[in-house]
């Protein structure tokens, strides 16, 4: 072999060595290139699943949470303060009303429980028992026969206790008599004999209590009156009663 042979068959070697290295450089560099893509791919795809999973647990937080109720501006509360306070006020406003109503019609049931012959009769034992008494003690008497009508030692009626055999000296006296003509004839017109009219209406409607020198005193209970009378309890004018 002689010399240029030699030296052309070194230089195709060499070349062939130079193209397989840089084959080999250029794979493994592709290789490099390849593995970097695909761990920044899956970089990417954590970082994009971390968001997801984030932005899902939010969502389930937003979805988990009762919804709140929605504020109330202060001019809105006011007007329902308001309202509200009108319709309480209303309201109270009807139940007083009902209230009245039924005072007003008990007030009128017990004017009507008595009868006019029992007025008559009433206001006519109150002249002839407390004539010169002041009003306090015309209306005692009437509590009293009012009182023994309301017991069981005593009649259930105004004329069986007034008319009681022994207990008011006017019926044995005559003057009861007198003091009825006179008022069937319409002369129960003096301030004394109005008085006893008026306090026979108290009684009869209920009332228990007098006001004598500016106290107010209870004779519920009571069911005797006297000029003279033993154990007595209360004194008007000239009547002592128990």
């Amino acid at each position: 072999m002689n010399f240029k042979k030699f030296a052309l068959c070194f230089i195709g070697m060499l070349a062939i060595m130079i193209i397989v290295n840089t084959n080999v450089a250029y794979a493994e560099e592709t290789v490099n290139e390849t593995d970097n893509i695909s761990i920044e791919a899956n970089s990417i795809d954590s970082s994009e699943n971390t968001q997801i999973n984030e932005e899902k647990a939010i969502a389930s937080e937003i979805t988990a949470a009762p919804a709140a109720a929605p504020s109330q501006s202060p001019a809105a509360e006011i007007l329902q303060n308001a309202a509200d306070s009108a319709g309480s006020d209303e309201k109270e406003i009807s139940n007083n009303n009902n209230d009245n109503k039924k005072k007003s019609k008990k007030s009128n049931k017990k004017q009507q429980e008595y009868t006019k012959s029992e007025l008559r009769l009433m206001s006519a034992i109150i002249f002839c028992e407390a004539n010169l008494e002041p009003y306090a003690g015309k209306l005692a008497v009437g509590i009293v026969v009012m009182n023994r009508i309301e017991s069981k030692a005593f009649p259930s009626d105004i004329r069986s206790v007034i008319y009681q055999p022994y207990q008011f000296s006017p019926v044995r006296n005559g003057s009861l008599k007198r003091a009825l003509a006179r008022y069937d004839a319409g002369k129960f017109k003096s301030a004394n004999e109005k008085q006893c009219i008026k306090a026979a209406k108290a009684a009869l409607s209920g009332e228990k209590s007098i006001v004598y020198k500016g106290k107010t005193k209870s004779l519920k209970g009571y069911k005797f009156f006297s000029g003279y009378l033993s154990h007595a309890k209360y004194r008007i004018g000239g009547h002592l009663f128990r």
